[in-house]
């Protein structure tokens, strides 16, 4: 499964702006905004990484998935 980034993203930076989201702190457009994307760019990297997440998920390799979580409870732990 790649694990380049997609559009400037790499998976730590997705999870990351994931974490913001999912802290619910502030709203989406600053949370966007301060990352440098507006909403169609954001779903177009989201859309990506969801989908090579349950892609490698399916094919039993779940190294993709815990490489995410670990960046994404990282992200939450930093408040970021």
């Amino acid at each position: 499964m790649p694990r380049t980034p997609v559009e400037g993203f790499d998976l730590a930076a997705y999870a990351a702006v994931s974490a913001q989201l999912a802290g619910g702190r502030e709203a989406r457009d600053v949370v966007l905004a301060r990352a440098g994307l507006d909403e169609a760019r954001w779903l177009r990297i989201e859309t990506t990484w969801l989908l090579r997440l349950a892609t490698a998920a399916l094919q039993g390799d779940l190294s993709l998935n815990q490489e995410h979580d670990t960046a994404f409870l990282a992200a939450r732990a930093a408040g970021r």
